[in-house]
């Protein structure tokens, strides 16, 4: 069985990028424009990594709604992603739970050698 993969992403086009990325590199994807949807989706599919958009909408993605996505899938590993300037160091401390960032535009093979590095051997 192939290793999923969640995506929450609210631009389509970047969603569909980095899952055709993905899915070609032998994983399976799961995704989702919003939180409320990415957790849904994660009560059948329980993701290994979850890919999540720093802003969805007007707000930066909450705690609580990170914490909701890791009580369905035990074990999640997450990686926030956003082209805000402030990733870095600063965003680093708003949220010590999350094991990875990656800063919007970011190639393809970064991208894998997240999944590689985190995912379990």
């Amino acid at each position: 069985m192939r290793p999923t993969i969640l995506i929450v992403e609210d631009d389509p086009g970047f969603r569909e990028a980095m899952s055709l990325a993905l899915e070609t590199a032998g994983y399976a994807t799961c995704v989702a424009g919003t939180m409320e949807e990415a957790i849904e989706k994660s009560k059948g599919s329980i993701p290994l990594i979850a890919f999540v958009d720093v802003m969805l909408g007007p707000e930066p993605v909450r705690h609580a709604e990170l914490d909701a996505l890791k009580r369905f899938a035990p074990g999640l590993r997450i990686v926030l992603i956003s082209g805000y300037l402030w990733l870095g160091s600063p965003i680093q401390g708003r949220y010590p739970d999350v094991d990875a960032f990656l800063r919007k535009p970011f190639r393809l093979n970064a991208l894998l050698d997240i999944v590689k590095e985190l995912l379990p051997n």
